[in-house]
């Protein structure tokens, strides 16, 4: 995998109807299913919980390991945070009429820490972030596993992983920092109450408090769920506080730090949900048109592996509940998780992010068969899986073509640095530069994704993955010229054209 790396970092594409696919070494396909396999073999026969732990660590990032291979984080969301961040260590300004977003200032914060003190830049604080969030993920898991079966540990790692690939867009961003921290929450949760695991409870809740607007509201539930059905009279009477607690702090923030936008929020739940879980059941198992062949073999590998992954932990799942070997903290966990779940189908709350905390109890399932008879089969069949589970990011590669490369992100902040935006007239640009360029400047309105016939615009950001009709030209040179546009940046592959002043 290291040679693959070599051999094709950084990726980037050639035209908007260039994929990912092409550019990435055949050897890195090899080579992630080897890897898979057999630091998973290795984890179930080792007898060190620390190599066993390393291990799940490590399948986790190979899994992820293609977001590497670019030289910026390209994530969803990845340039939007990236110029939401910049504009913050630029001015300092945490105002939120400015970004929403900075009503919650942690992960801002954190950002400008993290580079002024390191040196790092901020594409490679990035990466750390995103390193770190999988370690949380991945770490919480394993020790939530371990404590319950042998081997569990990286049952749970793998099931978890394998299953909700197509539900939790794990980034850079605010909202999987915040997942991350609440999946610590949820390992101390399994460790005896001590004064230390306390300290540290409340130090994690408080930062999650400052990173997301809902995240928190899932402990929140997690704590009244977890009073209700404590048997134990003392420990009924704890989860009620540390619940009542818990509640008046997440209003206290938000009615003092959120308060710009909170009316807004708690108006926006009567909405109707931004994604219903329709929509969502539709994308993961209706198959979609694709442009290449090898895209339709490889949605269907990708979703029949998380097909069979939910399905064997779903149905051990249910003998686990009939035998009665969940304790508080699984139940807990997995009502909170269903229950906002639920909600998200009525209100517009994000309830469908709150699918991977529901499925933590769940992935026991794998771990639980792990322990009889079927121990052979199902080790076996996870092998099949994290061998065939290299076409989930075949698939992906095969779709995703609009990120933000070094040579976008130069060239876009050329354009911030030169252009006149008092001008009025209408900007174009790729939607990477776009989500990069807005929020570092306010969110300036007068830009657009797509050039169409008729269009008069007074600057053009082309890149790689522009798209655009040129009307009765044959390119975007003859449109430039034929338009009368001028060139004012041309690195090779990416050119910004201007309208004179003067037209």
């Amino acid at each position: 995998m290291i040679y693959s790396f070599y051999l094709t970092y950084p990726l980037s594409i050639n035209s908007a109807n260039d994929i990912v696919f092409n550019h990435v070494s055949a050897l890195y396909w090899f080579s992630l299913p080897l890897l898979l396999v057999s630091m998973f073999l290795m984890a179930l026969t080792t007898k060190s919980n620390l190599l066993k732990w390393i291990l799940a660590i490590g399948i986790v990032l190979t899994f992820f390991s293609l977001s590497y291979f670019f030289s910026m984080m390209s994530t969803t969301d990845s340039e939007y945070f990236r110029g939401t961040t910049e504009y913050f260590i630029q001015t300092k300004s945490l105002d939120p009429s400015n970004h929403m977003y900075y009503q919650w200032p942690a992960y801002f914060i954190l950002a400008d820490i993290v580079t002024s003190v390191s040196g790092l830049t901020l594409v490679n604080f990035e990466f750390l972030l995103y390193t770190v969030v999988v370690f949380f993920l991945a770490t919480a898991l394993f020790v939530y596993g371990s404590k319950k079966f042998t081997n569990g540990g990286v049952l749970v790692v793998v099931a978890f992983f394998i299953s909700i690939t197509y539900f939790t867009n794990l980034q850079a961003v605010p909202f999987s920092l915040a997942l991350g921290l609440l999946f610590l929450l949820f390992m101390l949760e399994t460790q005896r109450k001590s004064t230390s695991s306390m300290v540290a409870m409340l130090v994690l809740y408080m930062s999650l408090l400052l990173t997301h607007v809902f995240v928190p509201l899932f402990f929140v539930l997690y704590l009244l769920v977890r009073s209700l059905l404590d048997k134990n009279g003392m420990n009924r009477i704890y989860y009620r506080n540390l619940f009542l607690f818990a509640l008046v702090s997440y209003f206290l923030v938000e009615l003092s730090l959120a308060s710009f936008s909170f009316e807004q929020l708690v108006a926006s739940l009567t909405k109707s949900p931004l994604e219903s879980y329709s929509y969502i059941a539709s994308q993961t198992l209706v198959s979609s048109s694709a442009q290449y062949s090898i895209s339709t073999i490889a949605q269907f590998f990708s979703r029949t592996v998380t097909i069979v992954s939910v399905g064997i932990c779903a149905a051990s799942f249910i003998l686990i509940f009939i035998k009665r070997k969940l304790n508080a903290v699984d139940k807990a966990i997995l009502f909170s998780g269903v229950i906002y779940s639920g909600l998200g189908a009525l209100l517009n709350t994000l309830g469908w992010r709150a699918l991977p905390v529901a499925f933590i109890p769940i992935s026991l399932g794998a771990a639980f068969l792990f322990q009889g008879k079927f121990k052979p089969y199902i080790a076996g069949l996870f092998v099949v899986l994290l061998a065939i589970v290299l076409f989930v990011p075949i698939h992906q590669s095969l779709n995703e073509t609009v990120f933000q490369t070094k040579e976008t992100y130069i060239s876009d902040n050329f354009f911030i640095d030169h252009y006149d935006f008092a001008r009025s007239g209408l900007v174009v640009a790729d939607i990477a530069s776009i989500s990069y360029i807005t929020p570092k400047l306010n969110f300036y309105e007068n830009i657009h994704q797509y050039l169409n016939i008729g269009d008069k615009p007074d600057a053009i950001l082309y890149s790689p993955q522009f798209v655009g009709d040129f009307g009765n030209y044959s390119s975007m040179q003859s449109y430039s010229q034929g338009e009368g546009l001028n060139l004012l940046y041309n690195d090779g592959s990416f050119c910004i054209y201007i309208r004179p002043s003067s037209n």
